[in-house]
């Protein structure tokens, strides 16, 4: 397979400000990122709405997210996210640590059972 075809442009405009809709969003966009049978993504980004500092987090953690699933993700995002970033530092020194050998997953816990077993399997991991 051949470069050219390899490549998959994803576009993202959904809304990233907040509450459940916002969140389901972004998980829908990691699942497609995780699923996609392309080994080198260009995701751009194009929301220009108010943007929560969350998702900006979650915005460069889909970098390290790309890598685990052996996958390059170049993100291009829009001028109004693009200033979010950089106002932060997060263009200039990326402020994400990801242990190694630990998975990178966005999850949305429904029942208070699920963020028990989330809260347990975390302490074992320690």
């Amino acid at each position: 397979m051949d470069i050219v075809s390899d490549l998959w442009q994803c576009n993202f405009d959904d809304p990233l400000s907040w509450g459940h809709a916002a969140y389901d969003n972004f998980a829908k966009l990691q699942q497609r990122l995780m699923q996609s049978e392309h080994s080198i993504i260009q995701l751009n980004i194009g929301w220009e709405g108010r943007l929560g500092r969350t998702f900006l987090f979650l915005i460069m953690c889909l970098l390290s997210l790309a890598e685990q699933y052996g996958k390059t993700l170049h993100i291009t995002v829009s001028n109004k996210v693009y200033n979010y970033l950089n106002n932060l530092n997060f263009l200039e020194k990326p402020q994400l640590t990801i242990t190694p050998g630990t998975e990178l997953r966005f999850l949305k816990l429904n029942e208070s059972e699920g963020t028990i077993n989330m809260a347990r399997n975390i302490l074992g991991n320690l």
